[in-house]
């Protein structure tokens, strides 16, 4: 019985690990003056067997206004719909890929995005969607700051806290303790006498 609940529980972690892998997309924050600023995006496609062909990133109506695109890689098509308060509404940035969308473990850079920032200090993390060719949600997320000399993105938190958790099922199920405790003159396995 034990040793399915530690089977139970592996298959439990391992279903998790898989749905917690997801597409990664980071940015810059660069200040130009006054109160307008500039993303630069890098998307990483982390999915497993999914080609990314559109990425949206939404921009909060109360913080954001005046989107324009500065820069697209070449192979998509990309625009921006600006947010609306009245409606309400958020405004986003969309990139559609032309023919070939973000592989497996492949990336894409170069989507760089001007914008008025409303709020205070600098401008922080925003949703995202991805989608496939049938143009269907395949991941969500929020961007990353991106990290200066940092070219290897750090973990996602639930993927690290998923791989103690396996960590912890596999030595629950496959060690258990051989060591028997002897009492004072017992003879130990060895021919010797306990203390």
């Amino acid at each position: 019985m034990a040793k399915l609940k530690c089977i139970a529980g592996l298959i439990l972690v391992l279903a998790f690990m898989g749905s917690a892998q997801a597409m990664l997309i980071t940015y810059s924050a660069e200040f130009i003056g006054g109160t307008d600023w500039r993303y630069r995006y890098t998307a990483t496609n982390d999915l497993p067997g999914e080609d990314v062909s559109e990425i949206t990133i939404y921009f909060d109506r109360q913080f954001y206004s005046n989107l324009s695109i500065e820069a697209t890689p070449v192979g998509w098509d990309t625009l921006v719909v600006q947010a609306d308060p009245g409606i309400p509404a958020n405004g986003f940035f969309d990139a559609l890929a032309m023919v070939d969308g973000i592989a497996p473990g492949k990336t894409a850079g170069g989507f760089v995005v001007r914008f008025t920032y409303l709020g205070q200090g600098a401008p922080g993390a925003q949703a995202f969607d991805v989608l496939d060719n049938e143009f269907n949600v395949i991941g969500t997320g929020s961007t990353l700051r991106e990290m200066p000399g940092n070219t290897v993105p750090e973990p996602h938190g639930l993927l690290l806290f998923l791989a103690g958790a396996l960590t912890l099922v596999t030595r629950k199920c496959g060690h258990k303790s051989h060591v028997t405790p002897f009492t004072r003159g017992e003879t130990t396995p060895h021919g010797g006498q306990h203390a």
